[in-house]
């Protein structure tokens, strides 16, 4: 699966680019915006990084704020191992609460596509 970030569903504009990828909210003055691009991560399945560089967790949106914490159902923690490059553990979470000051970068999942023949 393809991740979109979710800057590219704030602002309409499509960014590739890892150091594009910050998780921001849309301005104070666009509270509609803000309400279609929060309600569209309902439900999603996301990857966020946290800003300690060594933890990012996994799973479904089950709830946003207004302060950006989200709390994630279903989900996968993963911390890398600083002492062995590409090693990681992990364990699951059944819900968990990540305030929006500890998120450095979320990614939002693409659908896969489906072909219908």
């Amino acid at each position: 699966m393809a991740e979109v970030p979710v800057n590219s569903l704030v602002d309409g504009r499509s960014r590739t680019e890892a150091s594009n990828c910050s998780f921001r909210l849309p301005s104070a003055d666009a509270p509609a915006a803000a309400r279609a691009a929060l309600s569209s991560l309902l439900g999603r399945r996301v990857r966020v990084e946290l800003k300690d560089g060594v933890r990012q967790l996994t799973g479904k949106v089950y709830c946003v704020d207004s302060s950006a914490t989200v709390v994630l159902a279903e989900a996968v923690e993963r911390v890398a191992v600083r002492s062995v490059p590409g090693e990681d553990h992990q364990r699951r979470l059944p819900l968990v609460v990540v305030p929006g000051s500890l998120i450095e970068k979320l990614y939002v999942r693409k659908p896969a596509a489906v072909d219908c023949v």
